[in-house]
């Protein structure tokens, strides 16, 4: 770069002049010669002489129209014939000229390729005299000459001292600086004298004040040198002179729109100054200068501290689609840069784009396999991802994320153990992951017994508490590393509710306060005004008073808050307070239409609001399109039987989803081996049945007869519809069994009820 603008500023010295005047003389010979003159006289000569030659045609052509009448007389035919032949005296005469121009042109070519050639013949033998006597000795005395010969021309000073400043020595420096000095007051004019004096005083000599003097003034000469203006706010910058600094860079961006140093740097100083939206236009007019500086498309080391540019000034000001295409401009430019990657997978999270996040963050780690950011927007991004998947439905590629994001997490505590949104996101992870996993039916068929089938819940359940547990554990480091935190205690509470429904433990004392309600108010200590911490206390709760009170505090603090207003419906519904319960419902739903449980609650009210089977159908659809809860899907086959749409697609996804997430319901199976029934898939359904018959007998506890008697003469009916006459008739025989049974439990019981009433009826022997 250095030798690259000495040459530059020995655009006049001895060799380039004499390379010049291989170009320049021969053209001046040329223009001068006579052979040229020659040339010139004979191209004018032709012009003219062709000028007659066309006029002459067309008086040929009209003398030939007047010839063409019957009626023409001799003389019409002797002037054509006359003017005939001096048309072809023209012709012959144009061609002789051309041959005779066309040789005066050739004639100056050859003189000026001889010129030419014996200028380079001498060039050639000065440059054997350069060789000879030393290359920069020769220069030195041809300048020497110069300033000896034109003491008062500024060049041959200015370019003897970027000579002498190739050398390391400080005294030649010095020498270069007297001739810098010279240049500079001959003419003060220079931009070039000053930005090397600038170089002396702030590189040899340490005069950093004559420095900023000398580059200050080259800037005002010259804007546009960019080797100045960053010289000069480099000493601004290390004097702490930022204000200085701007003004510098302000001033010569108004002055030429061509100084793009002064737009980057002035974009820069804004950025580090947070004025994201003065940054902008700086650095897209920067860029315009340097169109392959990755630092201008994303950050900059400036001040010791990496400032991102315009990628996060678009960002800071809420432009996420500029910054995206500014950050992957700055990936194309340097795809070893962490910092693009890292931020553009953040705003694809906000934007809600997983899978691009996931790959931006999984490059970043490939470049940084230690970079913290990169591990916590993966984990991140994975959990966002498994979201997705659960709320359509996948469960299991839900919980295979989670897998991958739990790794990701842990080995992000490993890097950073004392960070407490590290810690949260991991318990944000288990606890999803806890919800999530699907409970599978692989290797379950007619023959599984109770024992398999309760083996198969309970190792699913271990796997569930065991991440729920693990949840616990990393809310409560958060915890302890932010204890002002208050959403870190309903998280712990949300956490701790899950493991008691997991472990399904029963309250010894009911007025007693459980972890998950002592946590919840945690929350509500810290966040008194929280609304949506009042309504997570009246979940969590097992007071109907409480809940009460909780929901309508929540009310209170934002009366516009729907799933207060949901819960609240769903606890006038328990209650039997069905008017109410229909008013909450209808005020969450016309608040939040998009929020589950009011649909749900519509049409569980069916016979209350006289809804048609096929609307308490659509309004339960809805609720499980919005929220694929277990309990809605279960409630929605069983509102698809009487209105005809047990059969459909949405009611077999629904059902298989709630068996997944509720195996332990007798309901799920029941209800999934009807609607695999009516899809006429009866092995499948007489599977289902012997399932929701385990169920009953292995989790449901009291459950009536007559629940477990109805599946069984579903099971035998889907025997007989599959051919399996054999097993249909053994499910009917025990059906026969319990009913014989039962016939005769109900006769003794009738029998002995006569005899005491008969006994009581009778008079006593004793009073006789």
């Amino acid at each position: 770069m250095n030798r690259w603008r000495d040459n530059r500023q020995l655009q006049l010295d001895p060799p380039w002049t004499a390379l010049s005047s291989v170009i320049s003389e021969p053209l001046q010979a040329s223009i001068t010669g006579a052979p040229l003159e020659d040339a010139r006289y004979l191209t004018h000569r032709y012009d003219r002489l062709r000028q007659e030659v066309e006029t002459q045609a067309v008086e040929v052509i009209k003398r030939q129209s007047k010839c063409k009448d019957p009626s023409t007389s001799a003389e019409i035919s002797i002037k054509l014939q006359n003017v005939e032949r001096k048309l072809n005296e023209l012709r012959s005469a144009l061609m002789a000229l051309g041959r005779e121009a066309i040789t005066a042109m050739l004639s100056v070519k050859d003189q000026r390729q001889m010129i030419t050639f014996q200028k380079l013949l001498t060039m050639e033998e000065k440059e054997e005299e350069v060789v000879d006597g030393g290359g920069d000795a020769f220069v030195l005395r041809q300048l020497q000459d110069s300033i000896d010969s034109n003491p008062n021309d500024s060049l041959p000073h200015l370019n003897l001292g970027l000579i002498l400043w190739k050398e390391e020595s400080k005294e030649i420096r010095e020498k270069a600086a007297e001739h810098f000095l010279v240049a500079a007051k001959l003419n003060p004019h220079n931009g070039t004298a000053f930005r090397c004096l600038g170089h002396y005083y702030s590189r040899v000599s340490i005069d950093y004040q004559r420095a900023l003097k000398c580059y200050q003034r080259a800037v005002t000469l010259s804007p546009d040198d960019s080797e100045s203006g960053e010289a000069l706010c480099d000493l601004l910058d290390e004097g702490g002179k930022e204000s200085l600094e701007v003004a510098v860079c302000s001033e010569a961006s108004d002055k030429s729109p061509r100084a793009f140093w002064a737009f980057r740097r002035l974009g820069f100083l804004q950025i580090h100054q947070k004025k994201w939206s003065e940054a902008v236009p700086s650095l897209q007019h920067s860029i315009r200068g340097y169109p392959t500086c990755a630092d201008l498309w994303e950050v900059c080391t400036l001040f010791l501290v990496v400032l991102p540019a315009l990628g996060l000034a678009y960002q800071r000001l809420g432009m996420f689609t500029a910054a995206i295409k500014s950050y992957g401009r700055a990936i194309e430019l340097e795809g070893s840069r962490v910092f693009p990657l890292v931020e553009s997978g953040n705003i694809n999270l906000m934007l809600g784009s997983f899978r691009k996040g996931v790959e931006q963050f999984q490059q970043a780690l490939q470049i940084s396999p230690q970079n913290l950011s990169a591990h916590y927007g993966l984990a991140s991004a994975l959990l966002g991802l498994s979201k997705e998947c659960t709320s359509s439905g996948a469960f299991k590629w839900g919980a295979s994320l989670l897998e991958e994001a739990s790794n990701v997490a842990k080995a992000s505590t490993c890097l950073a153990g004392n960070v407490s949104c590290i810690w949260k996101l991991n318990g944000d992870i288990q606890l999803a992951y806890a919800t999530c996993l699907p409970w599978t039916e692989e290797g379950l068929g007619l023959e599984t017994d109770d024992e398999a089938f309760s083996t198969s819940i309970i190792s699913w359940k271990r796997t569930c508490h065991s991440a729920a547990v693990s949840a616990c554990s990393s809310y409560q480091r958060a915890l302890h590393l932010a204890p002002w935190q208050a959403n870190i205690y309903t998280d712990i509470a949300i956490a701790s509710d899950l493991i008691c429904s997991l472990k399904e433990c029963f309250k010894q004392d009911h007025n007693a306060w459980q972890l998950p309600e002592k946590m919840s108010l945690g929350g509500l200590l810290l966040e008194g005004d929280n609304s949506e911490f009042w309504v997570l206390l009246g979940c969590l709760c097992d007071h109907s008073a409480l809940k009460q009170h909780a929901f309508i505090r929540g009310l209170q603090i934002d009366v516009s808050l729907a799933i207060s207003w949901a819960y609240l419906g769903k606890l006038y519904g328990e209650e039997g307070e069905r008017q109410l319960a229909r008013q909450a419902f209808d005020r969450a739903r016309s608040i939040d239409p998009s929020l589950a449980l009011p649909w749900a609650g519509m049409s569980a009210d069916i016979y209350a609001r006289e809804l048609t089977p096929d609307e308490a159908y659509e309004s339960c659809l809805r609720a499980v399109q919005i929220l694929p809860l277990a309990e809605f899907q279960i409630g929605l086959a069983k509102l698809a039987l009487p209105s005809d749409h047990l059969s459909s697609s949405q009611v077999f996804g629904a059902i298989r989803q709630a068996m997944q997430r509720a195996p332990y319901y007798p309901e799920s199976h029941n209800m999934n081996g009807l609607v695999c029934e009516a899809r006429f898939d009866y092995q499948s359904a007489a599977v289902s049945y012997r399932l929701a018959r385990s169920a009953i007998s292995t989790f449901a506890g009291n459950v009536p007869k007559s629940h477990l008697r109805d599946i069984s003469i579903n099971l035998a009916r889907t025997l007989c519809m599959a051919g399996n006459a054999l097993d249909a008739v053994k499910e009917c025989e025990e059906l026969n069994k319990e009913d014989a049974i039962q016939y005769t439990r109900n006769q003794k019981r009738t029998q002995i009820d006569s005899n005491r009433s008969r006994n009581l009826c009778s008079p006593s022997t004793k009073l006789l």
